[in-house]
């Protein structure tokens, strides 16, 4: 009895351990699948990002040119691969935006 409590509790505690720890890495390894808007999404948003990585951004008129090259850049890459924006969801945005913009000073 003494050997099974010495060795075999010991052992079966590890062995718990073991499953529990294969449990958790085995749902962490499911992913969600990716849609095709997510992955163009992506995409797009890196070539942006390269399209205005050199530009300097000193003064506050070149920070928000470098932000509206990567927007329209953005834009156009997202059209070229058939994503068009709604017109509804614009016209649901504009006021949001508006009052954003207020709201910031800009």
């Amino acid at each position: 009895m003494k050997n099974v409590v010495r060795y075999g509790l010991p052992l079966l505690v590890v062995i718990a351990i073991g499953a529990y720890w294969y449990d958790i890495n085995s749902e962490s390894e499911v992913s969600p699948t990716r849609t095709l808007l997510d992955h163009m999404g992506d995409e797009c948003e890196l070539i942006a990002e390269k399209a205005a990585l050199k530009l300097p951004e000193a003064l506050p008129f070149q920070k928000m040119e470098k932000i509206a090259r990567k927007l329209r850049v953005l834009e156009t890459c997202m059209n070229d691969r058939g994503f068009v924006e709604n017109p509804a969801w614009v016209k649901y945005a504009q006021p949001i935006a508006q009052k954003v913009a207020a709201q910031s000073k800009i």
